[in-house]
């Protein structure tokens, strides 16, 4: 039985490595595909944690469910991605193309999403505690429910975002100097 616990782990390290050359090649169809036939072989979450896809054009990508921790998105293009029920705990996403991206349910404590565009993105129930955001474009971004407790808002602008039941408290650097929410319902 540790003969084949050991031959699971090595498989499921080759996948990841294969995983890897496949995102850094931008070859999302292949990965989309991929992860269908993943799950039907119940393979449903993928360890990308510290993955570097600085710069990456992957609009589209389905990375639900994925552990994306650490993980360096820097500038990379990455409209209407899937990320529901990510793990993208201290993600580097600083200047990433996030619009029309789906985040439900997304876990992204202490991320890095300075000058990212979330324009028309859907962060429901996001928890985004100790985030930086600012500079964030967060026009018509729909964050119902979502944690921003201790997240740094600071220059960030949200024309018509949709806040509803949005958890701030004390820490949440949100300045009404700095931080322009015109028309956003909170």
């Amino acid at each position: 039985m540790i003969h084949a616990a050991h031959d699971a782990a090595t498989l499921l390290v080759q996948v990841k490595t294969w995983i890897q050359e496949l995102l850094k090649q931008y070859r999302v169809s292949e990965f989309n595909e991929l992860r269908t036939e993943l799950k039907r072989v119940h393979i449903t979450t993928l360890d990308l944690s510290h993955i570097s896809l600085v710069g990456a054009h992957l609009p589209g990508i389905n990375l639900s469910m994925c552990n994306l921790s650490f993980a360096n998105f820097r500038n990379a293009h990455l409209a209407g991605a899937q990320f529901s029920r990510a793990s993208l705990y201290r993600g580097d996403l600083f200047g990433a193309n996030l619009r029309g991206a789906v985040m439900f349910d997304v876990a992204a404590e202490e991320s890095l999403l300075v000058n990212t565009d979330l324009t028309q993105a859907h962060l429901v129930d996001a928890n985004l505690r100790g985030a930086d955001l600012s500079y964030a474009t967060m026009h018509q971004v729909n964050m119902p429910g979502a944690d921003l407790r201790g997240a740094n808002l600071t220059k960030a602008t949200g024309y018509r975002a949709e806040l509803p039941r949005t958890l701030v408290d004390e820490t949440t650097i949100l300045s009404p100097r700095s931080t322009d929410f015109e028309l956003a319902q909170i």
